[in-house]
């Protein structure tokens, strides 16, 4: 992921702070659902005033036991075969793009740009090769099509049988607008490279047109960017704009970035509001966010409350859990080691 841009700051030590973030957000996007997130605090648990929870050992999300990675009880359907890692499940339907294996470029450890090949599997276990070097992939929220980036930062845009929709150089982290007409991505900003570009532009991706509109300035390590629930609002991830990293929105039809949440805050303390590591959802009702968070061993599902105008009203902790998945339309289930659990909304 993206690190900071090349800015002064009047105190050395929040200058060395903004870049230790701008680092770890650099690999957090590189590196999308294997590495741990970027705020670390292991002296203070990292929740909303006022709620408590045990931190309790928890593992990465590599360890867990394929049947409840891929074969929990509360999710409808599971993937056929042997696969070793699942990039997402289609709404409404038995459809998964699955990888089966790491490209061979992959090192351990390592920073060198390589993801897994993608497969695309049916509602019948047919399958299909989509790449051998994916970083991320998803399915659209009507479930026709996917979106995919592949190591060469390249956003590749298909139907179902593999007829091209679109692409865009440069592109990392797709996200779709609900209405599956375009997607979000954190667009690397020009003459900048494509891997490590220290700083990048929240861009929208319309598909019936194939314009692209840069929604941020390209000036910061903008980052993680999905649609808020009403899809009128882009929600992403900037740690040097404010110094930690916290939740900005924009219009979508562009404007000025509004911070929403950790305003004030100079330092991690009770009341900071950790950002996502993988996993987002948008409840139907438009009112919900919900997201899971990771610090070290302990992984933590979150919500943000929007009210019917799209404010921000709060952030909560719900509990332990990664992976939060929707069973209806108040009723969130994650991921823990020995099992899932069920948090409702309230």
């Amino acid at each position: 992921m993206p690190s900071h841009p090349d800015l002064k700051y009047s105190r050395p030590v929040t200058g060395i702070i903004l870049l230790v973030t701008g680092a770890l957000l650099l690999l957090w996007l590189i590196w999308p659902r294997a590495s741990d997130s970027l705020q670390k605090n292991e002296s203070s648990s990292v929740e909303r005033t006022g709620t408590q929870s045990s931190q309790k050992n928890f593992q990465s999300r590599s360890t867990y036991p394929k049947q409840d990675l891929h074969g929990s009880p509360f999710r409808p359907g599971d993937a056929r075969g042997n696969y070793e890692y699942l990039f997402d499940k289609a709404k409404n339907a038995d459809r998964f793009l699955i990888s089966r294996k790491l490209h061979p470029d992959h090192l351990p450890e390592s920073d060198a740009p390589a993801g897994r090949d993608l497969w695309i599997q049916d509602e019948s276990g047919n399958e299909r090769k989509v790449s051998d070097n994916v970083y991320r992939a998803r399915f659209s929220p009507d479930g026709n099509k996917i979106a995919y980036t592949t190591a060469d930062a390249k956003l590749h845009v298909e139907d179902l049988s593999g007829n091209k929709l679109g692409e865009l150089e440069g592109a990392y982290e797709p996200n779709w607008h609900p209405d599956s007409s375009g997607m979000v991505v954190a667009k690397v900003p020009q003459g900048r490279p494509v891997h490590y570009p220290e700083s990048l532009h929240i861009s929208y991706y319309d598909l019936p047109t194939g314009n692209l509109t840069l929604l941020t300035d390209g000036q910061w390590d903008d980052v993680r960017p999905h649609f808020h629930p009403s899809g009128d609002w882009v929600l992403f991830v900037s740690g040097a704009r404010s110094g930690l990293a916290s939740f900005w929105k924009v219009p979508i039809q562009g404007g000025e970035p509004e911070q929403i949440t950790n305003l004030g805050l100079e330092q991690v303390n009770e009341r900071f509001v950790p950002t996502p590591f993988d996993g987002t959802i948008g409840t139907e009702h438009r009112h919900w966010f919900i997201y899971d968070f990771k610090l070290g061993e302990r992984g933590e599902t979150w919500g943000l409350e929007f009210d019917p105008q799209g404010e921000f009203k709060q952030a909560v902790k719900f509990g332990e859990g990664i992976d939060p998945q929707l069973t209806d339309s108040r009723t969130v289930v994650s991921l823990k080691p020995e099992g899932p659990v069920e948090y409702r909304l309230p």
